[in-house]
């Protein structure tokens, strides 16, 4: 040891803390020298984490909540015990680990475990679209018949929607059917609200309105439209907009949305009204978040008595006796 003399013992009593230089000699004369390094027997402790950490996805992972002493290095272990390189922030999840901290003389603390969760801090994007159709399109109605309809709703964003709230503008000349439990009557309309909705997701509602039993021959349109959204379940953040859409209970006011056009079931426009105007038919202006569904009644008359029968008299009356004994005209 340090070029004292030989000995056979491998203990080398009363060394203090230092450097020293250990040569070694087999029997056949070759030797070999380790330098060692003896610590002054301080206690080193193991780090102390103040909470665990959190990093954004692809970012370096923060150290700041790991208390240890200047000059040590920090060991990190994998959750089953191998020792491992600093982790990284390249999968997302929540991840244990073990570490340490080892001195400059080579003598390592115990282990603390800490536990990195990774998140996906990309900014949120709140975008929800609507498309609303009749569920038999070949169908042509009747007075008095319930006509069914498909409101679906779709998360095109990546967060999560809470509370989103849905009108149904029911026209003149149908009736709320009130058959449909995801429904409630509001004023002239019907209203439905879906609890949340998952990013990338969709739901589909249907609601029954029946042709009131005087309604003539023509079409009718039906609109739907989100009113309201929450970002979080209690309702603490509210939205009045998305990216491309304003929500509110106005079927008056939205770009595109014209019936029977490109823009009628159009759910990927981005509601630019300096391209386009309220029902327009340019799809890639639509404000996705309402939709408009045209279909036709047509009355029956085989099941009608013409009572017309002094045209001359009234040239322009057509009279028809039909439907459980309703009276029906037409003209002047």
């Amino acid at each position: 040891m340090d070029g004292t003399a030989f000995q056979s013992s491998n203990v080398f009593p009363s060394l203090g803390a230092g450097a020293y230089s250990l040569t070694m000699k087999d029997v056949n004369g070759c030797t070999a020298v380790k330098n060692v390094v003896i610590a002054d027997g301080k206690v080193i402790p193991a780090p102390n984490v103040s909470s665990d950490i959190s990093a954004c996805l692809g970012s370096p992972i923060p150290l700041t909540n790991i208390i240890y002493e200047s000059g040590n290095k920090l060991l990190w272990y994998s959750s089953n015990g191998i020792l491992i390189l600093a982790p990284t922030a390249n999968t997302i999840g929540k991840q244990t680990y073990s570490i340490s901290q080892l001195s400059p003389e080579g003598c390592e603390s115990g282990k603390t475990s800490i536990s990195i969760s990774v998140l996906d801090c990309t900014p949120g994007i709140f975008d929800l679209a609507l498309r609303k159709t009749v569920a038999d399109t070949n169908k042509t109605y009747k007075p008095n018949e319930l006509v069914t309809f498909n409101v679906t709703v779709y998360n095109q964003g990546n967060t999560k929607a809470y509370n989103i709230d849905v009108i149904d503008y029911i026209p003149t000349g149908m009736s709320f059917a009130g058959n449909i439990s995801q429904w409630k009557q509001s004023d002239a309309n019907a209203v439905s609200r879906i609890d949340s909705l998952a990013a990338k997701d969709s739901i589909t509602l249907k609601i029954a309105l029946r042709v009131n039993i005087d309604f003539q021959n023509g079409n009718l349109l039906n609109k739907a439209e989100i009113f309201g959204a929450d970002l979080d379940k209690l309702g603490k953040n509210h939205i009045t907009s998305d990216i491309d859409s304003r929500f509110d209970k106005n079927p008056n006011n939205d770009i595109g949305g014209k019936e029977k056009s490109p823009t009628d079931d159009d759910i990927l426009g981005d509601g630019d009204g300096r391209f386009d105007v309220i029902g327009g038919i340019d799809p890639k202006h639509d404000e996705d978040d309402a939709d408009p569904a045209l279909f036709r009644v047509v009355l029956p008359k085989d099941n009608c008595f013409d009572l017309a029968r002094r045209r001359r008299v009234m040239p322009n009356l057509k009279i028809w006796f039909c439907n459980k004994n309703v009276l029906r005209k037409k003209g002047n």
